[in-house]
């Protein structure tokens, strides 16, 4: 029961995370300079403050996940 519990917290920290968000690239707060865009990467959503941002992750992933968690896909 432990660890069933345990998956859950995991599995639904990152949505709530999401709510809070900054950019993976630009370190921005989401939604501070307009809509979020975001992007499937590996089965997970990530979002990111604008287009160019998204670019620059595109470039080197490895460099900016560590900085922020991907959102399961609903």
């Amino acid at each position: 029961m432990k660890q069933l519990l345990a998956s859950l917290f995991l599995m639904l920290t990152p949505i709530v995370m999401a709510d809070v968000a900054t950019c993976p690239v630009s370190g921005e707060k989401l939604g501070e300079m307009g809509s979020p865009v975001s992007i499937d990467y590996q089965g997970k959503k990530v979002s990111f403050c604008c287009e160019g941002c998204i670019a620059k992750f595109q470039k080197d992933p490895a460099k900016y996940l560590g900085k922020t968690p991907a959102t399961p896909k609903p």
